[in-house]
């Protein structure tokens, strides 16, 4: 199968996936508030100090060895302000001892390029602390600057005031807005994997790679529909399948059609059941039969809960096919159910009785539908030599095109006829 994915296949997926899509964003939003109202709110105090030039006649102006030197100093300075030395003496004056990393994190020194003006910054959990610490390491340094150095070129040119609060509205915003874009990148990426490496067949172009005839696309039923408007959207796909189907009855007199499918809970049942009322409807004499023997009971719309015979008691008893039809409300429909439930079928299909009560069948009816096993069992594959052709429903959410192209081929290589796919998504 071809990996690319063209820009039409792409806008197609982000359609289809729409839903998911918003889902993931809207839990990547919602994570990333619930981060952002999980981290300690930072508040910040700043006090600025300008560091006069050392020079010998304040009356002259400064010379390019004097300027040198104050720049030289101003590296020194940030030094010394960043060292365990002012660390330690910070912590004579603080009641609540700052460690080394929280030292490093949380108070920073800034200054600009050629500038002389060096910025004291605290960040804390506190707004009060985060004032303390500000002023009191300024005055500590403007101190040490003294004892080490015996200079007096240090001026403090504002204290800290109260710390600032941090701006929360902003800080959910971006957030949520990261987490948001992280959802949605998530939810691409994962589609993305899906689409190329674990393919769903969920459209006609997918059926075009694998080389299969499109027949109809059940679409999903909307929750705010109305019963009757359920019913006419599928009437109208089932009339075009029945419409295909009926081209092969007159062209190639093909009458016994297997409605099959990879898995459980596909839609086999429903498109069955839906085409032996078309059928009906259209005045040809039809017979549904439910051949999924491994599930038993009469669990179909079409079969009477209370009937106690079916196809697996005929194929396993001698009694006449009679008594296990059934008529409907419709004149032209009749049912065979499946009866009692059988753990291993395999032998009764492949029985000579089965042939011969699909050929009988094919000699009263103008149309058999079978409902069979699904074909990750060989119930339905058994039936190629003695049946007319295969109908395939998928699931659009449930097949990937990996299991249905390994179902097309076993009906290839027991030559058995696939009429073509319907697509459900009801």
């Amino acid at each position: 199968m071809n990996k690319e994915i063209t820009i039409y296949e792409l806008w197609y997926l982000v359609v289809r996936y729409k839903w998911k899509m918003l889902i993931f964003t809207l839990l990547g939003l919602i994570l990333g508030a619930g981060i952002c109202f999980n981290i300690p709110q930072k508040y910040e105090a700043r006090t600025d100090l300008l560091i006069k030039p050392i020079t010998t006649n304040s009356n002259q102006p400064l010379t390019s060895l004097e300027i040198d030197t104050t720049l030289r100093l101003m590296n020194t300075y940030k030094e010394l302000l960043s060292s365990n030395l002012m660390l330690d003496l910070l912590n004579e004056k603080l009641d609540k001892k700052m460690s080394k990393s929280d030292f490093m994190n949380n108070i920073s020194i800034v200054s600009e390029e050629n500038s002389q003006i060096i910025s004291i910054v605290v960040m804390e959990n506190h707004p009060q602390r985060a004032t303390i610490i500000a002023n009191t390491f300024a005055t500590l340094f403007k101190e040490q600057i003294g004892v080490l150095f015996h200079l007096n070129n240090i001026q403090l040119l504002h204290n800290a005031a109260l710390g600032e609060a941090p701006n929360i509205v902003s800080q959910y915003s971006l957030y949520s807005g990261i987490g948001a874009l992280f959802g949605l990148f998530i939810s691409l990426i994962l589609i993305f994997i899906r689409e190329v490496y674990k393919p769903k067949l969920d459209g006609q172009k997918k059926l075009e790679h694998v080389e299969q005839t499109y027949l109809s696309d059940i679409p999903r039923m909307k929750w705010w529909w109305k019963p009757e408007r359920k019913r006419e959207v599928l009437a109208d796909h089932i009339h075009f399948v029945g419409s295909i189907l009926e081209i092969h009855l007159r062209s190639s007199n093909t009458k016994t059609f297997v409605v099959t499918s990879n898995g459980k809970k596909e839609g086999k049942t429903l498109i069955a059941t839906e085409l032996a009322k078309h059928f009906a409807n259209d005045n040809k004499k039809t017979i549904y039969v439910d051949a999924n023997l491994r599930q038993g009971a009469n669990t179909t719309s079409l079969c009477a809960r209370s009937l106690t015979k079916g196809l697996a008691h005929y194929l396993a008893e001698d009694i006449e096919l009679e008594e296990i039809t059934q008529p409907t409300v419709n004149q032209y429909l009749q049912v065979i159910c499946a009866g009692q439930h059988i753990k291993n079928p395999i032998a009764s299909f492949s029985s000579k009785k089965m042939s011969n009560t699909i050929e009988k069948l094919e000699q009263i009816y103008d149309v058999v539908i079978i409902d069979t096993s699904s074909l990750q069992v060989s119930d339905a594959l058994i039936l190629t030599k003695i049946v007319d052709g295969y109908v395939y429903v998928a699931n659009t959410r449930k097949t990937f095109v990996r299991q249905a192209s390994i179902d097309f081929e076993k009906l290839k290589n027991l030559q058995g006829r696939l009429i073509g796919v319907v697509l459900n998504e009801a």
